[in-house]
């Protein structure tokens, strides 16, 4: 089964064929460059949503954990005469923010540490 183009033997067959061939092919070309153009600023539109949704969580999530570090730290502060009673079990807290702490009394001496404490600075 060979292809037979004995139609395209004249001038005017191969130019009507040539129009016919790019008729079909300038409106699939452009309608692919139109949709293109409307999903590439789809997409660009739903990864922006997208990226604001995430940053606003993890935002909001970073807000709520300084929240609940500094109520911590408040009560710790309040109840600071208590604070060798209470620190084993804040630090024994399922979801305890610190690994240990230190008190500092105000006059620059020792601090007392609880837990395990990094580095501190000198007073």
């Amino acid at each position: 089964m060979a292809l037979q183009i004995g139609f395209l033997r004249s001038k005017v067959a191969v130019r009507v064929f040539m129009l016919f061939i790019l008729s079909a092919l300038v409106p699939v070309t452009a309608l692919t460059l139109v949709f293109y153009q409307a999903f590439s600023e789809r997409y660009a539109q739903e990864l922006e949503s997208r990226l604001r949704r995430s940053s606003e969580d993890y935002g909001n999530a970073l807000f709520d954990r300084m929240r609940r570090i500094d109520s911590l730290l408040g009560t710790l502060a309040h109840n600071a005469r208590d604070l060798d009673r209470l620190a084993p079990f804040v630090l024994k807290l399922g979801d305890s923010p610190f690994q240990g702490f230190a008190l500092v009394p105000p006059d620059g001496g020792r601090p007392r540490v609880f837990g395990t404490a990094g580095a501190l600075p000198d007073p």
